[in-house]
């Protein structure tokens, strides 16, 4: 196999394809490797993959868990689990940062598989299943303090809770996000999750996709949706999302029109940056936060982009063996390398030569949003400020493409529209378009300052109608 991942991706730059791990013949003989979610587990410094094997109802899913040696890049142990594991946690000792207990999300089977740090199974934890589906399909999961947190993707929006304690679910710390919401990845900052959501409409009428944030302490929550669709011509559905070191996030997913979406630290919509129509599944974020790697799927491709200077730097095609998709699904940054998992191949693809941050935007001055996520027919005000005093105008389109106007980089397309002008600040009032079959349009703003005699652009802003 690896003679054909060496010819596809010899001649890619920026970064160098090393290796590939394989993890064929490893869970269950009668499945094969194939691979879904991985993480990091720092105290012991190893890598854990998720082998899945073939998707339910296609083939034989696999059950087991390859845990690999970074500084040999090999397969070093073989946990068995439940059936089609997904995504994996770790609970850590809050004194010594030892590793407690390894977790992971068995859809298939309906259940959580715990092992300790001699990478023994010392619990398997079955999860309700209300609609009789034969499994309520877990699959995002993260460690609290006390608990290992576990989304369902059965529409029920319930969050599950084991106990670290006693390895038991604890049917008291768990909640429910809400009827249709479907837990994609989760990440905790602070006090509270952050998760990558999907609503499946009433009726199985469509879906949306965005971003929901909930505290934990209270149960407050707060969401929104940047697409929506009513038709099944499209699935809006958000699938990863990375936190940022300095707060914030960026999130990706499908049918969300081909973005990245930045949130801010309260988890309140920024900004998009525009991948060229691409559809995401897996995210990852290097230690510096300043480079960020996504996986297509059944694109095909693995793509760099440089969150330093917000532009997208490398697209590398991924091919399998023969006619077959290596299906790029998840990644992780490690020890200057990057891991990527395939569900078309039996393998864990390892990258060196990653590039390195360029320089940012030459962004100047600021433009602020009243709402960034306005609800039908609410007001929004849209305001930009010149801090040297001079002109500045603000600008808006429906797209958040890059181009150069006049001499100026624009997040705004080719064809943005004047919407104020005026000296030292300008702004603009209006309210959101009633009514709710506009819910997911996207706006895009951006301003122009002039200082010394130059023109330069402000951050960008993203507003979705709600």
């Amino acid at each position: 196999m690896i003679s054909f991942l060496i010819s596809a991706f010899a001649a890619c730059a920026p970064q160098q394809f090393q290796q590939e791990i394989s993890l064929a013949g490893l869970g269950d003989p009668n499945s094969n490797g194939k691979s879904f979610g991985l993480a990091h587990e720092p105290s012991q410094d190893l890598l854990y993959v998720a082998i899945c094997g073939d998707l339910p109802f296609q083939g034989v899913p696999n059950s087991a868990i390859a845990v690999i040696d970074p500084a040999q890049n090999a397969v070093a142990a073989v946990i068995p689990v439940g059936v089609f594991p997904e995504e994996i946690a770790f609970a850590h000792d809050p004194l010594t940062g030892a590793l407690l207990y390894g977790a992971c999300t068995n859809s298939a089977s309906g259940d959580v598989s715990i092992w300790n740090a001699a990478l023994q199974i010392v619990a398997t934890v079955p999860l309700p299943d209300p609609f009789g589906f034969g499994t309520c399909y877990p699959f995002g999961i993260a460690a609290t303090a006390d608990h290992f947190l576990i989304g369902t993707q059965d529409g029920t929006g319930a969050v599950y809770a084991v106990s670290l304690a006693s390895l038991t679910l604890d049917p008291a710390a768990g909640f429910n996000l809400g009827a249709g919401r479907l837990g994609a990845r989760f990440s905790l900052s602070g006090d509270s999750l952050w998760m990558a959501d999907t609503l499946s409409l009433p009726g199985f009428a469509g879906s949306e996709g965005g971003l929901l944030v909930r505290h934990l302490p209270t149960g407050a929550q707060d969401s929104w949706m940047s697409a929506r669709d009513d038709q099944f011509t499209l699935y809006p559905s958000a699938q990863d999302l990375v936190l940022l070191p300095q707060g914030g996030a960026w999130l990706g997913g499908t049918d969300l029109g081909g973005n990245l979406w930045r949130a801010d630290a309260q988890g309140q919509l920024d900004r998009a940056l525009d991948l060229g129509g691409r559809n995401l599944y897996g995210l990852a974020l290097d230690p510096a936060g300043s480079l960020l790697a996504a996986c297509t799927l059944y694109g095909g491709e693995l793509l760099l982009v440089d969150l330093a200077a917000e532009e997208l730097v490398s697209v590398t095609p991924v091919a399998g063996a023969g006619s077959g998709a290596a299906l790029p699904n998840d990644a992780l940054f490690l020890h200057g390398r990057l891991y990527v998992t395939c569900m078309g191949s039996e393998s864990v693809l390892v990258f060196g030569g990653l590039p390195a941050a360029g320089p940012p935007p030459p962004w100047f001055g600021a433009l602020t949003l009243s709402d960034s996520s306005p609800a039908a027919g609410a007001p929004i005000t849209a305001t930009v400020q010149n801090p040297s005093g001079g002109a500045c105008w603000l600008l808006g389109a429906g797209s958040c493409a890059a181009a150069t106007i006049a001499g100026v980089p624009l997040r705004l397309g080719s064809a943005p529209r004047l919407h104020a002008s005026g000296a030292g600040s300008c702004s603009r009032s209006l309210s959101a378009p009633p009514g709710a079959a506009l819910r997911g349009r996207s706006w895009f703003l951006q301003g122009v300052a002039r200082a010394g005699g130059i023109l330069r652009p402000t951050p960008p802003k993203a507003a979705v109608l709600q």
